[in-house]
């Protein structure tokens, strides 16, 4: 208390030798709002020292919020529920003239946990229509998979197909793959035409389909092996907010 009290005279007598200096009357109330604003951030810096001293975790100091400014939140969700996932999917059917694309696209994404650049860069020759199988091309070092199509993912496939002459499945109307910045958008704009309260970007439905999975109750390895990771330490991270791994706890 008594370093609170000597930084605090320290700054009153500063503030009165400028006051010799300056005249009074120009003293406007923005330069009061700076004084107790400075007042605030000594006591909240001696009180982390303080407690730092007595052995506690370094405290972030925070400076007085301004006018009109809202006070920050802890991090969001970096995934998607199902439900969400969905939503977003048929939002993005219902928008723009490329509505089909990027139903089939989004969907992709989500059901086979591709990533922006993976979804972006896939081409006819990974897919296989008649036996319904993908080969996901991992990038970032992960490893490649074999994935099996749904019956709807084929039926819309082929639709496509149908109009496209590209080597890539996801085009632009210039015949060119999509770009990851276009995905982006596609996922931003679906998910607010879709109501979420979560900002949704391509990872999110990546990682939507890793927490679908360990909800499900998916061995981890299989997990792993689905989403090509190389470390089992990226896929653990699904598997440690599944309800399943603490349901059978009980507080009574």
């Amino acid at each position: 208390m008594r370093e609170i009290k000597a930084v605090w005279s320290g700054f009153v007598i500063g503030a009165k030798l400028w006051a010799d200096f300056e005249d009074l009357a120009i003293i406007t109330s923005h330069d009061i709002e700076t004084v107790a604003g400075f007042r605030h951030f000594c006591i909240q810096r001696q009180n982390m020292l303080h407690l730092r001293a007595l052995g506690f975790a370094p405290l972030t100091m925070q400076r007085p919020l301004s006018d009109g400014e809202k006070p920050k939140v802890g991090k969001e969700r970096r995934y998607l529920r199902p439900d969400e996932a969905n939503h977003l999917i048929t939002a993005a059917a219902k928008r723009g003239r490329h509505g089909f694309r990027d139903k089939v696209l989004l969907r992709l994404v989500y059901r086979h946990g591709l990533r922006a650049a993976e979804a972006c860069g896939l081409r006819w020759s990974q897919i296989d229509l008649d036996n319904r199988t993908i080969h996901v091309a991992r990038v970032k070092g992960s490893k490649d998979s074999l994935h099996t199509l749904d019956r709807d993912e084929v039926r819309d496939l082929r639709a496509l197909r149908k109009d496209s002459d590209s080597q890539y499945v996801f085009v632009t109307e210039r015949g060119g793959p999509l770009s990851t910045d276009t995905l982006g958008y596609i996922v931003r704009e679906a998910g607010q035409q879709a109501g979420l309260d979560v900002a949704a970007h391509p990872h999110m439905l990546r990682h939507a389909a890793g927490y679908f999975l360990a909800n499900e109750g998916l061995d981890t390895r299989l997990i792993q092996e689905f989403l090509g990771h190389r470390d089992i330490r990226h896929t653990v991270r699904y598997t440690e907010l599944s309800p399943r791994r603490l349901a059978a706890v009980r507080v009574r």
